[in-house]
């Protein structure tokens, strides 16, 4: 174990003697509700389950409440009803008949919020989860990122229309969750989620837009406490078995306390799902804690660090060594004792050491938060702020679905360059992008790789760097939401490649690398340039030369110019070194391949030689295109080793050969505009050819006409022109 900090440190967060108000969030400034009893009619139709910028066919959270308070109803969610099928997709538990019922059915004088948010709040019901719970408690301590999650406009009083919302964080943006506030019951108690004050609701609430954001209340069991703190804070969340390595738990609680993260554990239990047992020494197996602090403090024979925990029941707290009755506090002085712990109350939270602490829990999980969040939350600004870079890609088959390390294909995944100055702790989270509701939730197996790089990497690497240079570093591969690595790099360069375990897999997914220290971080690409290659010789098929020049003057015996329609028939001409078969021979001389393009390639490929844009080639204009299209057709046939079709995967290396280079946004754009699957046949590979020198020319001539600053970017000009 590394030997401590000497001094005490910062907790977690600032810790209070008063409890309830330690949290100086939203105040509940409402007066009491109005003594009517409303109309259980509902009309929203146009309601949605997730309303937000993308769904402007749907009505607002501020609209739907309108309407019903025009009208003088309460507000019905169709699309989270008031039934079973909102609870249970699976089994339906025999726990007897639920009743759905508003929060005035319930208590006297609801209130949204009493006295603020605070982790003393929640409560976990009959049914629910202890993993969701502790998330909520650690979002407590944050009121500001609470306030992310919780709007404010809304309660039982001013507008009330039986109507709230909340905020969740799903691949890299928040959606608004609507609900109505039916709450199942029985016997008149809450069974899920609810508050420690009896008419407080926005722990009700606040799980059942969680519910409804994953299709029911049971889809939300069987989770992890990082699922819940990625969902409400948009962090990268990681987990770590305890035991496995004590030291590496002691780093990760030292680096999270001192970034903005929040933390989480567990004792394992190989029990069926929903039996817990309480040991002896009071904790709970199979049952989430919330850390809420971390210290290191003197005592006699040197330092040792302390762990604060929360049980989110309110009770059953630790009653081993440095627990509230323990005898270990008298060895402290008493200003260090009432800062650590203001009072004894049997609340569920307590401290225990670190040595115990990674005796007893199996599993830590860490929700790093993101710079945003650092941003709008006070009271962690005592914290160092995590430095993120984010990116949206995806696996497609023939492209960058290159596979694992062991693929030849491996090189062409994505690479993200990041250059380390200094030693630093980096995070690597790689989250798949799928579907939240419903038991339907297939992973792919997938991870990150990192290998050592030189300095100012700017291009991207080829497969002759991956086959001569050894991996630095893996996540691993795991079928699971997300795979988070934590690593503490040495300064030099990096790249990571987001990879599945296979090759073609494909999938869309969020990779996320968060660094302790500032760091520079980049994807890497090529830049789209074209150089002029003159065909070389062994391009050149005399005989199928000699051929077109007969037709070129039989087509254009008057004007001596040939049009397109000219050139899509003579380009379909069979050659007399081919006469007997269609496809290329076993030969080592290049022979020339009638080609089926369409009337329009034809029209841009005359443009790229024609001098005077009349549309129409004369012959030497046509001569020196045939040798462009000539070489293009041997480059295809090397690529494909004579077959009929060439691999996607070889189209960046196969424009590389005619002097061009492709970005990852044209490359990608070419082989979702012209691939057949995951091949290329000779006629798509010439309209890929033809594309791009039109693209280039384009952007020449547009550079020409108006200044390079209010011209549009090469890519963007590729890319726009490859899907026109």
């Amino acid at each position: 174990m590394e030997s401590p900090r000497r001094g005490l440190t910062s907790f977690s967060f600032p810790v209070s003697a008063n409890r309830k108000p330690e949290v100086n969030g939203f105040r509940n400034n409402f007066a009491r509700p109005e003594p009517y009893i409303p109309r259980n009619v509902h009309d929203t139709s146009k309601a949605s389950s997730v309303i937000g910028n993308k769904y402007e066919e749907t009505l607002s959270f501020e609209k739907i409440r309108e309407i019903c308070i025009q009208k003088r109803i309460l507000f019905e969610d169709p699309a989270f009803p008031a039934d079973d099928k909102s609870l249970f997709y699976s089994y339906r538990p025999n726990i007897g008949p639920i009743i759905w019922k508003r929060p005035y059915e319930i208590a006297a004088h609801p209130k949204f919020t009493a006295d603020g948010f605070s982790r003393f709040d929640l409560l976990q019901g009959k049914l629910g989860n202890c993993w969701l719970v502790a998330a909520f408690s650690c979002l407590t301590l944050t009121p500001k990122l609470l306030g992310r999650c919780i709007p404010e406009d809304q309660g039982f009083t001013h507008k009330y229309a039986g109507i709230f919302h909340f905020r969740f964080w799903r691949y890299g943006e928040w959606i608004d969750v609507v609900i109505d506030d039916r709450l199942p019951t029985i016997n008149g108690e809450l069974i899920y989620l609810r508050s420690s004050d009896r008419q407080e609701f926005w722990p009700a609430l606040f799980e059942k837009a969680y519910a409804k954001c994953y299709g029911s209340y049971e889809n939300t069991s069987g989770g992890l406490t990082n699922w819940a703190l990625q969902d409400l804070t948009g962090g990268v969340t990681e987990n770590h078995q305890v035991y496995e390595n004590p030291r590496l738990i002691q780093r990760l609680l030292d680096v999270s306390m001192t970034n903005t993260s929040l933390v989480g554990t567990y004792i394992s239990t190989n029990m069926t799902q929903g039996q817990r047992r309480r040991l002896s020494n009071g904790l709970v197996t199979g049952h989430a804690y919330s850390v809420t602090g971390y210290a290191q403090i003197p005592v006699k024979n040197g330092m040792i660090i302390l762990i604060r925990l929360r049980n989110p029941w309110g009770h059953f707290e630790w009653n081993g060594a440095w627990s509230d009755g323990s005898p270990h506090w008298e060895a402290l002085s008493e200003d260090l004792r009432k800062r650590l712990r203001p009072d004894k109350a049997d609340d569920g939270e307590f401290w225990m050491s670190f040595v115990d602490f990674s005796n007893i829990f199996t599993m830590l999980e860490v929700c790093h938060l993101s710079p945003e969040c650092w941003k709008c939350e006070p009271s962690i600004h005592h914290r160092k702020s995590w430095a993120a870079a984010v990116g949206h890609r995806e696996w497609r088959r023939g492209y960058n679905a290159g596979g694992a390390a062991s693929s030849p294909l491996l090189w062409h995944n994505n690479q993200f360059y990041l250059e380390v100055p200094s030693p630093c702790c980096v995070v690597i989270a790689l989250m798949q992008k799928y579907r939240l509701c419903g038991d339907d939730r297939r992973f792919l197996s997938c991870g990150c790789l990192i290998y050592q790089v030189t300095p100012g990497q700017s291009s991207r690497l080829t497969a002759k760097f991956f086959n001569s240079n050894k991996l630095y570093a893996t996540t691993g591969f795991k079928t699971e939401r997300e795979n988070v690595g934590f690593f503490k790099l040495p300064a030099g360069s990096y790249v990571i490649l987001p990879v599945t375990s296979y090759p073609n897999v494909e999938g869309k997914y969020l990779i996320r690398i968060f660094t302790s220290g500032k760091c520079r971080m980049r994807e890497l690409d090529d830049e789209d340039t074209m150089l002029y290659i003159p065909p070389e010789e062994k391009f050149v098929d005399l005989d199928a030369r000699y051929t077109l020049h007969k037709r070129f003057c039989a087509l254009t015996k008057q004007t001596n110019r040939l049009d397109a329609v000219g050139l899509q028939k003579l380009l379909q001409s069979r050659m007399r070194s081919q006469s007997y078969s269609c496809c290329f021979q076993e030969t080592t001389n290049f022979q020339f391949k009638p080609i089926q393009l369409t009337l329009e390639a034809c029209k841009a490929a005359i443009s790229i030689t024609n001098i005077d844009f009349s549309g129409k080639l004369n012959y030497d204009e046509f001569s020196n295109l045939m040798s462009k299209i000539m070489m293009w057709q041997n480059v295809f046939n090397q690529f494909s080793d004579g077959k009929l079709e060439m691999d996607t995967f070889c189209l960046r290396n196969a424009l590389k050969t005619l002097g061009i280079t492709g970005s990852n946004k044209t490359i990608e754009a070419l082989i979702i505009r012209f691939s057949l699957g995951e091949a290329l046949t000779l006629e798509r590979f010439m309209n890929c050819v033809i594309k791009v020198v039109t693209g280039h020319q384009l952007y020449r001539r547009r550079l020409k006409e108006k200044a390079a600053t209010d011209s549009p970017s090469l890519p963007e000009v590729l890319c726009a022109h490859i899907y026109a």
